[in-house]
């Protein structure tokens, strides 16, 4: 193996590992943002109780729920299985409970200051916390959108050499190769036209009309 040929090997060796290394930390930072949104949805499914007179307060619990459930599983997504797929669904489902989540806590919100149920205490942390989730939403969209690149990144494969030096087919495309038609054409030195020969050996003639 020549000088040159080890170190392109030792090249592709060296961007394999950085790309190996570069995929795990992005796995590794989708499960710090799982956690973040487990750890804010804690909080966010005790900060409910101030919206124990509030009449979305049982909407407002199913959806500090389903906000785990999901974080929970992207989480073990980025542990266990790594696959994209399921990752990019987890996502999905938990951005979209997110804002359903959102948009009740500011109905809520809205409803007690018309008279519409009543709020208990100051609740000026309930929107940090849903501001934390989305924060941590939006960082997960974007590391899926990295592993994205990465796995669909072309590979550079060396072009096929042709077997005889050029392009078999160059000015050939549309006619049958050899051994391909219904029937094998004997060769005749002379061109096209008809012809026939006699006799064998040095002594054959052949004529053509």
């Amino acid at each position: 193996m020549t000088g040159t040929s080890i170190k392109t090997i030792l090249a592709i060796a060296l961007l394999v590992g950085a790309a190996s290394q570069a995929t795990a930390d992005t796995w590794d930072h989708i499960d710090q943002q799982a956690v973040e949104i487990q750890r804010a949805t804690k909080k966010l499914r005790q900060a409910t109780d101030h919206y124990r007179q509030a009449p979305h307060y049982g909407k407002l619990l199913g959806y500090t729920a389903r906000l785990k459930a999901h974080a929970t599983a992207a989480r073990n997504i980025s542990i266990h299985s790594h696959s994209l797929t399921a990752l990019r669904n987890e996502v999905r489902l938990l951005d979209r409970v997110f804002h359903d989540a959102a948009t009740a806590f500011d109905q809520a919100e809205r409803d007690a200051a018309y008279g519409k149920g009543y709020i208990r205490g100051n609740t000026r942390h309930v929107k940090q916390l849903l501001v934390c989730i989305e924060d941590a939403i939006q960082y997960l969209q974007k590391d899926i959108e990295l592993l994205t690149r990465t796995v669909q990144r072309p590979v550079y494969t060396a072009p096929a050499r042709p077997v005889y030096g050029k392009s078999y087919d160059r000015g050939y495309r549309g006619k049958s190769p050899y051994g391909r038609s219904g029937y094998k054409r004997s060769y005749n030195p002379y061109g096209s036209g008809v012809g026939i020969s006699i006799g064998g050996g040095s002594s054959r003639i052949s004529f053509r009309f």
